[in-house]
């Protein structure tokens, strides 16, 4: 019997694996991951609370009045898996979330023993969120319902759980906004409207306190003296105190899309020209410190006289740089010697202006290979932070090229409205515009464009090859979601209704759904001749939100459309599969591995030289 084209896809990794020997090498030098890292080494009371014991599960750790330590065994954790853990306030239980093979999340709480270095399992529940927070004297945490749906806020008391709060509504998702001070923010969101709500450790009353409303990404957080929102549609910000509220104004061209806080004081998360920025309230509309092009930053610590920015971004490694508060906010982080970046704008169909931010060497002059990279989708930017693996990539002379489409969250949420929904195919056609522009660009080697996309970004690469293959000579596709209209036609799969408003419900528009499908585009008539490039997809065996069997299919699909394979080649179309969930794999030295593996055939294909389409669909 003939094999599949997911067969012969599977069949071709380990060939290219072993073609692929003179490249690995010196991919595999490129990065050691540390226990350290694994445990979080940017968080300082997880390292100081937990370590690995001897047969590889943790063991919890906490001090006591005589400055000694007391610990804890947690027999069935091991510290790879480990999402989010806190400790009862009488240092009694502690409660943990661990990642499951799939993704998802389980709960245990552990109990101390009778006898010293005892302990034992006082609650479980495999379908969780993320986070478990300390709550009186137990734990408050969310649980989701038998589709992963965020749907409840459930607290346990030594001896008792009980429902604080529940969201029966199946296109509404529930998640706890922060715990302080006795008091717990949850946050129902869903149907285009969202209403938060207060609850007490002393579980007596939960209570709306900003009722349902047109804005569905509303945002919350407790921070000293009461409960800031910030309403990211009409960019406002209101503290709610006691007996009242006031808003507060948001300096000029900065656009807020999440809150946070230190010690209790409010800062806001936001965009100031398409780059991520921080911005300090109190110190007034000019404390603001931005990223790096295409970067990340963050508050880590704020003290009276400063505070210290955790800074990266593709071509500046992870640092902290500490500034004087109430000064010309500037966060001077280092970027990496012989690294650059810089910015090109695409043109889209309706006039829209697309940043698209490039990283290389500073010698790089022309003609280069390029390697895009894109995801416009959920309102999220694709702010990068330092990846070892792209830094060897543009030492060897690859250009990064980062396409900020719209249906991403670059300039806020206008950003994203503007392509979600009905509108979802300008994400797509944004990309083919950013594409366009790096081919005609002076520096850009127009045979040598990579593309590079994870999840539903793959699904905007994907389509856009599809539409235009002409346009890219490489695709890497990892955890690609490339069947929307059977995935979401699913109503208890995982992206179901809670993303029909990001592409389209296909059970009352199944035609507007398969418009930007990968699927419904090789199994149309205008694929007829279409010339392909080398594809790589790297999947997971256990991934409930791109599922492999529905990757298996779209490549069935794929390879039954294929004419003109070239013989000596058999790299045009490679399945790497991992025995892991959306999120990769758990393991480090794995992950590594694997990274390793496909980084190599990206760097091989780039660097290789011009080269034609490989395949052609008829």
């Amino acid at each position: 019997m003939a094999l599949s084209g997911s067969e012969i896809a599977e069949l071709a990794y380990e060939v290219e694996r072993r073609r692929l020997q003179p490249w690995l090498d010196e991919l595999r030098e490129v990065k050691e991951t540390t226990t350290a890292e694994v445990l979080g080494a940017s968080d300082e009371d997880l390292r100081a609370h937990l370590r690995v014991g001897d047969t590889g599960g943790l063991v919890a750790r906490f001090p006591m009045p005589d400055r000694s330590w007391q610990e804890m065994p947690l027999p069935a954790v091991v510290a790879t898996d480990l999402a989010a853990w806190a400790p009862a306030a009488d240092h009694r239980s502690v409660a943990l979330i661990s990642r499951t093979l799939d993704d998802n999340y389980s709960l245990s709480i552990y109990t101390a023993g009778t006898k010293v270095g005892a302990s034992s399992v006082t609650h479980t529940e495999r379908r969780v969120s993320s986070g478990v927070w300390a709550f009186g004297k137990g734990f408050i945490w969310v649980r989701r319902d038998a589709s992963q749906r965020p749907r409840c806020v459930v607290c346990w008391n030594p001896g008792a759980v009980r429902t604080l709060f529940d969201e029966p509504e199946a296109r509404r998702r529930v998640f706890i906004a922060g715990v302080r001070e006795g008091r717990a923010v949850i946050v129902s969101r869903g149907s285009g409207s969202s209403a938060i709500f207060l609850t007490d450790d002393a579980l007596t009353k939960t209570v709306e306190i900003v009722p349902r409303s047109a804005e569905d990404d509303a945002m919350a957080l407790l921070v000293a003296g009461g409960l800031a929102v910030l309403d990211r549609r009409a960019q406002t910000v209101t503290m709610h105190l006691a007996e009242s509220a006031h808003g507060i104004k948001l300096p000029p061209d900065f656009v807020a899309t999440d809150l946070g806080e230190q010690h209790g004081e409010l800062y806001v998360r936001g965009r100031r020209n398409h780059t991520a920025a921080v911005w300090l309230p109190a110190d007034g509309p000019d404390a603001v410190w931005s990223a790096p092009e295409a970067g990340v930053i963050e508050i880590s610590q704020i003290s009276d006289r400063t505070i210290d920015l955790a800074v990266a971004s593709m071509i500046h490694s992870p640092q902290t740089v500490s500034v004087e508060r109430k000064t010309v906010p500037s966060t001077n982080a280092a970027a990496l010697p012989g690294l650059i970046s810089w910015t090109e704008w695409a043109v889209a169909e309706d006039g829209v202006r697309i940043p698209i931010t490039l990283c290389g060497r500073v010698d790089t002059t022309g003609p280069s290979p390029v390697l895009t990279m894109v995801y416009g989708c959920y309102g999220l930017s694709l702010d990068a932070m330092h990846d070892p693996y792209l830094e060897h990539l543009m030492r060897a002379g690859i250009v990064i090229a980062i396409c900020h489409v719209r249906g991403g969250g670059d300039f806020g949420p206008r950003w994203h409205d503007a392509a979600r929904g009905s509108t979802k195919l300008k994400s797509i056609t944004d990309y083919e515009a950013c594409l366009s522009t790096i081919t005609q660009l002076d520096m850009a080697d127009a045979g040598r464009i990579g593309a590079l996309a994870s999840s539903a970004g793959a699904l905007i690469a994907t389509s856009a090859v599809l539409r235009q293959p002409g346009l890219v000579s490489v695709l890497q596709l990892v955890h690609p979601f490339l069947t929307p209209e059977r995935i979401l036609a699913d109503t208890h799969a995982p992206l179901a209704a809670s993303d029909w408003m990001e592409f389209g419900d296909p059970t009352k528009n199944r035609a507007g759904v398969e418009s930007i499908s990968p699927l419904a585009m090789l199994e149309s008539s205008s694929a007829t001749g279409m010339a392909t490039p080398p594809l790589w997809i790297r999947a997971g065996s256990h991934d409930d939100r791109a599922p492999l069997n529905e990757i298996r299919l779209w490549l069935d699909v794929y390879a039954n459309r294929l004419r003109g394979r070239q013989p000596d080649r058999t790299s045009d179309t490679v399945l790497q599969i991992g025995d892991h969930g959306h999120r990769g794999h758990a393991n480090a030295d794995d992950a590594s591995e694997a990274n390793v593996v496909a980084m190599a055939w990206l760097k091989r294909e780039l660097l290789a030289g011009p080269s034609s389409p490989t395949a052609v669909i008829d």
